[in-house]
């Protein structure tokens, strides 16, 4: 099962835009039934959702989603309101994904809808059919560090739904000692024989208009490792595939 995002679509009970929004969103299968972490901040920590921009930023699956079972889907969301600045529910649900229904969907970008007294989420999915597990690095090689940017996969058969490894719109990619830059998801599903896409979206300081896209291709593989690059006019980033079958 690939996650493609989970959105805050609508609010209700008077709360208004923007939310500053905290909790966790967790999934459990089969394979160990612990949880599988999609969305967690601290009420320190929380994000500003709004209207137009209200996806949650993601920071999994750390593994693929078995589909041995159906599994199952926990949302326990907060929001920062009042005087005080105290935490109220904004969404409390937990929902199960039919595994066996959505196998005659297989491939397909599809959303399922879930309501609660104070919002609605959105969760977009695609099932997939005997993926291969694809784990992604990238590290800075050359030329400026000092730049923001949105890192992003889509797989050609889908279409450009997207998914986002990392979103460094407000602030500087960050990038380690090492020339590693730390993704928030870094695992996605491919299925067997399609090819996946990697991208990035890049610009310097307050210079959005000018940003610039590279993008690298990699052909699914059964096992091993794919190199690549970006190449950028302040930097150059490499980029690399680790390929694994679900057991």
């Amino acid at each position: 099962m690939e996650i493609f995002s989970i959105k805050v679509i609508k609010i209700k009970e008077g709360i208004e835009w923007p939310v500053r929004v905290f909790g966790l969103v967790a999934v459990r299968d089969s394979m160990d039934y612990k949880r599988n972490i999609l969305f967690q901040r601290s009420k320190e920590n929380y994000q500003t959702i709004t209207a137009e921009d209200c996806s949650l930023e993601l920071i999994g699956p750390s593994r693929a989603v078995a589909l041995i079972d159906p599994p199952e889907f926990e949302v326990e969301l907060s929001f920062i309101g009042g005087s005080q600045g105290e935490g109220k529910s904004l969404c409390a649900a937990v929902f199960t994904y039919n595994n066996v229904w959505n196998a005659r969907f297989g491939g397909q970008v599809r959303t399922r809808i879930e309501s609660t007294k104070r919002s609605i989420i959105e969760l977009k999915y695609a099932h997939l059919i005997e993926p291969l597990e694809a784990t992604i690095e990238i590290h800075h090689s050359a030329g400026s560090s000092d730049f923001h940017g949105e890192f992003f996969v889509y797989m050609k058969y889908m279409g450009e739904d997207k998914i986002v490894l990392l979103d460094s719109t407000d602030r500087n990619v960050t990038v380690e000692p090492d020339g590693k830059i730390p993704l928030s998801r870094c695992v996605v599903l491919v299925q067997e024989g399609a090819e996946l896409v990697l991208g990035v979206k890049a610009w310097q300081g307050e210079d959005y208009q000018n940003a610039v896209v590279s993008r690298a291709v990699f052909p699914a593989k059964l096992h091993s490792k794919s190199d690549g690059d970006f190449n950028l006019p302040f930097c150059k980033m490499s980029v690399s595939v680790f390929w694994s079958v679900l057991c």
